[in-house]
């Protein structure tokens, strides 16, 4: 009898150290998202958004309008769990725009009991459209910007697109919570057609090397009487001291259909060839000058009307030699330097059959020298920043 006894208890250890991993393992599950995220409720301003955690952890949610920099955040107090029960989420996100895309990602963190994390994937919803009174047509909103185009010693250009006509106000100062001053430019009406329309506002008499804040503002919507402003934003006015002139994007775009490529200091000219051209936006390829400068040269635009090819130059005799072949004169895209300068970058030429292409992106020249294309060298040098600091960004092309 005693020996089995003692087996009965050896064996019932044995099974307790076969459970304890299973208990222990048990215990320390990473924190999981066992549901959802659900969007369970979308208004003109505001969306409700739940979801469900394995056991107690953070409620936040993270959400923008781009899906790549989801840079707001809306979140709850610390939601705890009771023993094994999961835990529902729930966050209400407040001042967002009528009928806009909104990208998000939930987020639990320091999970109960074992501190882990856990993230949704990004998904999206959109808010209804805002209506008025006057025939429930969509209330004004900012669909682009606002965008800082230009920073000078004293003054700066602020530009933002609108869903429909409105009025064009900037608010600013150097208090981010005291925007007490104001420039605007003349009301913008739509061309009609549901064409969105493109404000641009100078602001002057600025004072250099100093960090202003501003908010845009359009009000008086065409055809609904509402108004939209945007958040907050900045930008810092170049020294008095600061040498080599105004610089400026050349922003690039790519006609899919036929292979152009355009580049443009003008951000609505680019604007106009995505909406009524069918072009696409690449960026920015770097900056030039604004106006012409010592060690610069004026960087002649060309296009083929039987083509389509855009054709830049810094030479006035083949800018005259492109015009007698076919060509037609576009002005100057910008004034780029004539040789390396501080900060400065090639631009390299490349042609192939009867298209021309140009790139600051070294690695990007020679995948296309790779590719077919025939180096005709370099049409001059541009900048890698603009005045206002910005960084050149390389856009890479497959054509």
């Amino acid at each position: 009898m005693s020996s089995l006894r003692n087996y009965s208890v050896s064996l019932l250890a044995f099974a307790v150290l076969l459970l304890q991993p299973v208990i222990v393992a048990a215990q320390t599950q990473p924190l999981t998202i066992t549901n959802g995220p659900v969007i369970e409720d979308v208004e003109t301003n505001s969306a409700e958004i739940a979801w469900t955690t394995s056991t107690g952890g953070s409620t936040v949610l993270r959400y923008g309008t781009d899906p790549n920099n989801l840079d707001q955040t809306a979140q709850e107090p610390y939601a705890r769990g009771e023993g094994s029960q999961h835990v529902t989420h729930r966050v209400k996100i407040k001042n967002l725009q009528p009928n806009t895309k909104y990208y998000f990602m939930v987020d639990s963190a320091q999970g109960q009991g074992t501190g882990t994390e856990a993230k949704s994937s990004v998904q999206s919803f959109a808010t209804k459209g805002g209506t008025s009174d006057q025939g429930g047509s969509a209330a004004l909103q900012i669909t682009d910007g606002p965008r800082v185009e230009y920073v000078g010693t004293d003054k700066a250009e602020i530009a933002w697109t609108t869903s429909t006509g409105g009025s064009s106000l900037v608010r600013y100062s150097t208090d981010p919570n005291n925007l007490s001053q104001t420039a605007q430019a003349p009301y913008d009406r739509s061309a009609g057609n549901g064409q969105h329309v493109t404000h641009r506002v100078t602001i002057n008499n600025l004072q250099p090397n100093t960090t202003y804040y501003f908010a845009v503002d359009s009000g008086q919507g065409e055809g609904t009487g509402t108004e939209v402003k945007s958040q907050v934003a900045q930008f810092t006015t170049n020294a008095a001291n600061a040498s080599g002139g105004d610089k400026v994007p050349l922003y690039r775009g790519v006609s899919p259909t036929t292979g152009d490529h355009v580049f443009t200091s003008n951000y609505s000219e680019l604007s106009q060839a995505v909406s009524s051209g069918g072009y696409q936006r690449e960026g920015i390829a770097g900056y030039v000058q604004r106006t012409q400068a010592p060690g610069t040269d004026p960087f002649y635009r060309l296009m083929n009307p039987k083509t389509g090819d855009h054709f830049y130059t810094t030479s006035a005799p083949e800018r005259q030699s492109a015009m007698a072949n076919g060509y037609q004169d576009e002005g100057i895209a910008g004034y780029i330097a004539s040789s390396q300068q501080p900060g400065t970058v090639p631009l390299y030429r490349m042609l192939r059959g009867n298209k021309h292409f140009y790139t600051a992106n070294p690695q990007e020249q020679q995948a296309d020298v790779q590719q077919g294309w025939r180096d005709e060298g370099i049409a001059g040098y541009i900048w890698q920043q603009g005045t206002s600091g910005s960084n050149r960004r390389d856009w890479r092309h497959q054509r």
